[in-house]
């Protein structure tokens, strides 16, 4: 048994038997473990997540399909590529693919939940994503349909408004357009234009730009778009020590973008977060992409490293702060918090009270967690 056939049905164990302790002979973890993780913790943290995300998915009615780093590992390493993060758009073009192919995408009326369900949207969310345990099934919000139904037509990629782009939630649509999409972000990376943090993120930063440019990724003839570049050693990293940042040249190619546009006066020094904060969605979505952002009943679909189940606050410069008129707070799915994941998760209508944690780590995090 490979090891993606191994920790799916473990994901699925979790889902058709919460007491796992009675599923696997063993106590599931609790909380993060204070020293490194041996594989079978790590192996039990991604199984866990996994079939939450599997619950989640089943009880929306949308199909699911589990991805491991390492049976994807000789693609990637056949074209050189050294980092587990490239994964992802060899995932998604083999899911985008593989689900057109099956001739799954056909539904084209209805809501955005019903098209999901037929495969007109692919939904990525990175191993240590979780959806909300009480918004995440609440039929008012926790759906993708309000996010999906959000989207222009001519938008063929949508994340959240989280900063530089980040990759951790990823919508795509598996029509012709949004499967270029996904081609053309693999060509990147398989191009090596994406050599330094944050890699897959990187590299879906440089097609931005190039698609708003009007040239195609690999086209070397034409200088960066907006002087963007993450090779090195523009990104600061080298051969030996290759962990150099490409964000604060995404920074500084989103002031050249906009800037062109008029958008960037000299007064406006937040600038370059218009993009990520979904403030200049006129602008991207010319290139078939779109940021969403949370609404009077619609949380923030991306939180990021939220320590707390009644708000999306971590320490200061991380999620954007919300505006009072936009939300009431709250957010979909979580990107890391695995601690929070670990103390709140169900763990099934047989378990004890105390195991059912989620309003009790609510009521302790809401005040002390800010």
């Amino acid at each position: 048994m490979g090891p993606r056939t191994a920790l799916a049905e473990r994901a699925a164990q979790y889902v058709d038997h919460p007491r796992s302790d009675v599923a696997h002979g063993a106590p599931p973890l609790r909380e993060i473990p204070p020293k490194k993780p041996t594989t079978g913790e790590r192996d039990d943290m991604v199984s866990q997540l996994a079939g939450h995300k599997l619950a989640w998915a089943r009880h929306h009615g949308y199909g699911f399909e589990f991805f491991v780093t390492n049976a994807l590992a000789p693609a990637i390493h056949a074209t050189g590529l050294r980092h587990f993060e490239y994964a992802k758009p060899f995932a998604l073009v083999a899911a985008a693919h593989g689900r057109a192919a099956r001739g799954l995408a056909r539904s084209r009326g209805g809501s955005a939940r019903d098209r999901a369900a037929a495969g007109d949207w692919l939904a990525w969310l990175d191993h240590d994503c979780w959806p909300h345990h009480a918004h995440g099934y609440d039929e008012a919000i926790g759906g993708l349909d309000a996010y999906l139904d959000a989207v222009p037509p001519g938008a063929s990629v949508a994340i959240g408004n989280f900063r530089s782009l980040n990759t951790g939630v990823v919508f795509g649509r598996l029509d012709a357009p949004g499967r270029a999409w996904l081609l053309d972000w693999l060509l990147a990376v398989v191009g090596e234009l994406a050599q330094c943090q944050p890699y897959d993120q990187a590299a879906l930063q440089l097609l931005l730009f190039a698609r708003l440019n009007g040239t195609h990724v690999l086209d070397a003839s034409k200088p960066p778009p907006f002087g963007y570049t993450c090779k090195r050693p523009a990104c600061g990293g080298t051969i030996e020590k290759p962990f150099g940042m490409c964000n604060p040249n995404y920074a500084t190619s989103v002031h050249e973008l906009l800037s062109s546009r008029g958008l960037c006066p000299d007064a406006d020094k937040g600038c370059h977060e218009h993009v990520d904060r979904a403030r200049a969605n006129a602008v991207v979505n010319g290139a078939g992409f779109h940021v969403l952002k949370e609404a009077p009943g619609r949380p923030r679909v991306q939180c990021f490293n939220s320590q707390r189940l009644d708000g999306c606050r971590t320490q200061p410069g991380a999620n954007f702060a919300r505006s009072d008129d936009e939300d009431d707070g709250r957010w979909l799915i979580n990107h890391k918090g695995m601690n929070l994941f670990l103390e709140s998760r169900a763990r099934g209508a047989n378990a004890s009270a105390a195991d059912c944690r989620g309003l009790v780590v609510a009521a302790k995090g809401s005040k002390e967690r800010r």
